[in-house]
């Protein structure tokens, strides 16, 4: 604290980065101040209300004495002027540019230090005192961003208020971008609509999103990973692909995963829960049919349910749909093989190899298969170009030497249970 600030806390003001603070107590009346969108003034006529001269103030509802429930209500933090006699104000006052960098970088410092209401206080004064500057927008919606993420804010409400609060900084950023054009960089209006719709996506707030990426084609020239992620971010919002996400993490923890442990399913609240989830997967497939995803963590929870037929069902439809999927391959092969049905798992890892010639997996996949349908040399010939293709696939070795101690004028392997027993 400066000594001026010092001397005028003995005089019970209130001195915040070397200046005199207009504390606001009243959300009210704070909420009622508008966010500015014209450059700082450098002076101010008299009060018209009382006739006195303004004085400098940082007007405010944060920082040192302040109430954080105030500041969370209504965030104002900006350089201007207080009346002495009335409750007067007058704001922006004109900043420096390396006043604004000397803002954003105590915000950077209060978001890494997570002390997010610092944070906004800074990065909210650095908007209001230069609001035709589009980064200091994104700046302050990033750093909201962040403090959701950190699951600051304890109640649903004031989650909320906060996203719009981050949402509204977006949409200065990118008004301001629009309107200051020529004298930004193309890469900070795109950064502005790119992160403006990513935000708006995760929300699932389709409009928004929509609206962030259709200003987005405004900006010229536009790279090709920024064009790459917005048809991504379009496709995301316009197909609800958070449906797919939803379901998934319900189902996740319960799906056998080859070298991770599962959680089996309960009874009761879990059962239930697990099988809507497979029932929302499997609409949402029916809606986007081009979508592998939705129908292989279906058919993976149908196994998770114990529903065998209908897993097998789901897998084979799965793969009619998408046998250029090795991942959807290896799970219908596999689901296939566990209920003792290998002829139908010889059609999958048959295809499987002609379209993807060069996975070793899938090779490997197929000896197994073959042998286990009695064809042992074809076996061998298979898992000899698994081993040419990855020389070092653990599995392959271990079939290498199971494989050695078959013959094929004695009695095959018919089940993996008896393959593993070799």
């Amino acid at each position: 604290m400066s000594l001026r600030g010092l001397f005028g806390k003995l005089k019970g003001e209130v001195w915040m980065d070397g200046s005199r603070v207009l504390l606001l107590r009243d959300s009210a009346f704070a909420s009622r101040l508008p966010m500015p969108t014209d450059a700082g003034l450098a002076t101010v006529e008299p009060c018209d209300k009382c006739g006195c001269a303004f004085e400098e103030r940082i007007i405010t509802t944060g920082g040192e004495g302040s109430d954080p429930e105030v500041w969370d209500a209504a965030p104002v933090a900006v350089d201007g002027w207080g009346c002495p006699t009335c409750e007067a104000v007058r704001y922006p006052r004109a900043m420096s540019a390396e006043t604004s960098v000397r803002f954003g970088a105590a915000g950077e410092a209060a978001v890494r230090a997570k002390k997010w209401r610092e944070a906004e206080w800074w990065l909210t004064r650095m908007a209001w005192s230069w609001p035709t500057y589009a980064p200091a927008y994104l700046d302050l919606a990033q750093a909201l961003e962040e403090r959701l993420r950190a699951g600051f804010d304890s109640t649903p409400e004031a989650t909320r208020r906060v996203e719009r609060r981050m949402m509204h900084a977006y949409e200065r950023a990118m008004t301001m971008a629009a309107r200051e054009h020529s004298k930004l960089p193309v890469a900070m209006r795109v950064a502005a609509h790119l992160r403006a719709a990513e935000a708006a996506a995760h929300l699932r707030d389709t409009a928004a999103a929509l609206s962030a990426l259709e200003g987005l084609r405004a900006v010229e020239p536009l790279d090709d990973a920024s064009h790459a992620r917005a048809v991504e971010l379009e496709c995301y919002v316009q197909e609800e692909w958070w449906r797919f996400t939803d379901a998934s993490k319900v189902l996740g923890p319960h799906l056998l995963l080859q070298g991770r442990a599962n959680t089996p399913i309960t009874a009761g609240a879990q059962r239930a829960a697990c099988t809507k989830a497979v029932e929302e997967l499997e609409a949402y497939y029916a809606e986007h049919p081009t979508h592998w995803q939705p129908i292989w963590t279906a058919a993976m929870g149908r196994a998770a349910l114990g529903d065998t037929s209908t897993a097998i069902a789901t897998w084979k439809r799965a793969w009619q749909a998408h046998p250029e999927r090795p991942e959807i391959v290896r799970e219908a092969g596999l689901a296939l093989l566990s209920a003792n049905r290998a002829d139908e798992a010889l059609v999958i890892a048959r295809d499987a190899t002609g379209r993807i010639p060069k996975d070793a997996t899938l090779w490997c996949n197929r000896a197994v298969v073959e042998v286990l349908s009695g064809n042992l040399d074809e076996a061998r010939r298979c898992l000899g170009e698994c081993q040419r293709l990855d020389p070092d696939d653990p599995i392959a070795r271990v079939l290498a030497k199971r494989f050695a101690s078959l013959r094929a004028e004695g009695p095959l392997p018919r089940t993996l249970a008896e393959l593993s027993k070799r």
